[in-house]
């Protein structure tokens, strides 16, 4: 979780889901976790901010980014549920939560790695790409660093596999 003391959207309402926590920013936006207004689901809100803001260019890539997202129907890359503009001109896109340790954590606390669970992310990462490049939506600017690693749902009686779950956060 990032501080979040004095961010003026802690607690405003974006469309039908109110922001809660700042999860993160980048170069370009910021993600918040925050509930949906019809399920009280928790979900990620990424907010273009600042100059990009404003700017049609970005504002149009944040919306074909979701466009394309919104296409990709695989395990391994994480689901967008809606985007849009508020009246205010916030841009934003809805994401479902994922809770996991990221990639940099992982390695921060588990080097070093064994090779298999290397080439098991790697593997499941590549999937992820594959799919986004089947539909002709290319990741330039992936960040794998920040990829959370979920161990999937166990079968019914099985302990979870060791193979984590990659899901590109964009």
């Amino acid at each position: 979780m990032v501080e979040t003391a004095g961010d003026p959207l802690i607690g405003a309402r974006i469309d039908r889901f109110t922001l809660h926590d700042r999860l993160g920013s980048g170069g370009m936006a910021c993600v918040y976790r925050a509930t949906e207004a019809d399920n009280n689901r928790e979900v990620a809100i990424k907010l273009l901010f600042g100059e990009m803001a404003s700017d049609r260019e970005f504002a149009g890539r944040l919306r074909r980014e979701a466009q394309a997202a919104q296409q990709v129907d695989h395990p391994n890359v994480v689901k967008v549920l809606s985007f849009g503009s508020t009246p205010e001109g916030l841009n934003f896109i809805a994401m479902e939560l994922l809770k996991g340790r990221t990639l940099d954590r992982v390695i921060l606390e588990d080097a070093p790695l064994p090779l298999s669970r290397v080439a098991r992310i790697v593997k499941q990462m590549a999937r992820g790409l594959e799919a986004a490049h089947v539909i002709g939506f290319g990741i330039a600017g992936a960040k794998h660093h920040l990829a959370p690693l979920l161990r999937p749902p166990a079968a019914q009686g099985a302990a979870p596999p060791a193979a984590a779950q990659y899901r590109n956060i964009h």
